[in-house]
């Protein structure tokens, strides 16, 4: 099976990293990056059949952050996954996001590994934090 991505961070080294990582993953296929949540809600609208399994983005963004982001996604897009990013790592930020119904929480510390484990384990219909 082919999984379908999105990549959503404001510092572009980091988002250049995590492109790198699944284009070498086999069974996925990025369609876009972005630099902030408002480039995705657009690619979103404009793409309204566009199968789209999981955004991977991080919280703290211009413009659209990844919170905002993630309730757009839960509202409209309900059968896209949402994996959070972030430097945060602090237990009220966990909470906000298991409140908002994000799928799963990694640290921009994490390795690699852990991302794809994390990646795997969401779009196995289960939760990460």
């Amino acid at each position: 099976m082919n999984y379908n991505l999105i990549l959503v961070d404001d510092h572009k080294m980091f988002l250049d990293g995590l492109w790198n990582i699944f284009k070498n993953e086999a069974n996925c296929t990025v369609l876009q990056t972005a630099h902030n949540g408002a480039q995705v809600i657009k690619y979103i609208e404009t793409n309204p059949n566009q199968a789209i399994d999981i955004v991977i983005s991080d919280i703290s963004m211009p413009t659209t952050d990844g919170i905002t982001l993630n309730k757009y996604i839960k509202k409209e897009r309900p059968e896209i996954k949402t994996l959070m990013v972030s430097m945060h790592t602090d237990a009220g930020m966990i909470d906000t996001l298991i409140k908002n119904n994000v799928d799963g929480y990694l640290s921009k510390n994490a390795t690699q590994t852990e991302l794809l484990e994390a990646v795997k384990t969401i779009l196995k219909g289960e939760k990460y934090f």
